[in-house]
């Protein structure tokens, strides 16, 4: 298990690596939508 300590880092890393990832698939989805 993650300690808590290290939870807030590694949602972090998770988010920056989904974000660079899928960023050019989302935000065209989310521009389509508004």
């Amino acid at each position: 298990l993650i300690e808590v300590n290290n939870l807030p880092s590694a949602l972090t890393s998770i988010m920056q690596v989904f974000l660079q990832g899928k960023a050019g698939e989302i935000l065209p989805k989310l521009v389509s939508l508004i």
